[in-house]
Formats: C-alpha cells, structure tokens, sequence
C-alpha cells in the first residue's frame, strides 16, 4: 500500500472540504471578482482555476479560521524535475522574504505544480474585488517578466535567489 497516495488523497479531501464553504465574505468577493473578470463565480468558488493573462490562478479558503482573507494561489508549472537547486530557492525565499508582502511558495498536493499562495485581507470597501485584483495584475506583470528573462536564457534558480 502506497502511504503517499493516501496521505494526498487526505489533503486533497481536506483542501474540498474547506472549499466547499466559503464565508459570506469570500464569496462576495469572489463573485464581485468573478463579474469583473467575466466569469462565473460558481467554478471559482469551488476551487477551478481561472486564467489571468496566461496565469492560472485559483481561490482558496480557510472556512471560519479565517473570514476575512481571501487565499489567492498563482500556478507557477510542474516541479522542475531533478532541479534541486530551483527548489532549494524557493524554499528559501519563504524564510528570506515575509510572507504578508510577498507570498510564500508551495506545491499544490496531489498535482506537483509550484503555487505562489498569498492572502489577500478583504477590507470594507464597495468593491471587495479591487485588492485581488490589484494583486493579480501586478503578479502576472512579474509572472510575464520572468517568463521573459527565462525566454532570453537566464537561469531560474539565479532568477529566484536574486540575481540575473
């Protein structure tokens, strides 16, 4: 028996488990984001990924443990086979830089894909959708310049630990 398989399949029941209720909060928000995106917001708050100028992004909650946050994550690709040194980076990069301003990186259980998961605090304000927003267009502009250096030959893991 492959304890692995089970232990993702258990993570993966947790994480629908949570998606499956979002707080009144997060689904306004996500509607209002839906709307402004022209999409449904049914998909979105079951957990679908959506696309962003070629980032797949995808909302995620926390249930009660946290009405007031909206969890965003961005699909960053697969786990770069054999690339310790990507992994190492990012790994790193979730000591080195605090995670309310940047983020922290992560793979999502069960697929193998690297995800960027930041909150995103939902404030009163009539568009709860603004702040996620904001956020989306500004990480698909980093997301598109990396993707550009990488384009030109530059080296990931230099990429992640700073340099260029």
């Amino acid at each position: 028996m492959d304890i692995s398989a089970l232990q993702d399949e258990a993570q993966l029941q947790a994480l629908a488990q949570r998606m499956s209720r979002p707080p009144p909060q997060v689904q306004q928000a996500v509607t209002f984001l839906a709307h402004r995106l022209g999409l449904d917001p049914a998909p979105m708050l079951a957990g679908e990924g959506f696309v962003v100028k070629d980032v797949v992004f995808q909302v995620m909650h926390t249930g009660p443990a946290d009405v007031q946050g909206l969890t965003l994550l961005a699909h960053l690709g697969p786990v770069p086979d054999g690339d310790e040194a990507t992994l190492r980076n990012l790994l790193e990069s979730n000591v080195a830089n605090p995670a309310a301003d940047s983020g922290i990186y992560g793979i999502l259980p069960g697929t193998g894909t690297v995800v960027m998961r930041s909150r995103i605090a939902l404030r009163d304000q009539p568009d709860p959708a603004a702040d996620v927003l904001a956020y989306i267009d500004a990480f698909t502009t980093q997301v598109q310049s990396l993707r550009g250096m990488l384009a030109a030959g530059a080296d990931l893991a230099a990429l992640l630990d700073g340099g260029e």
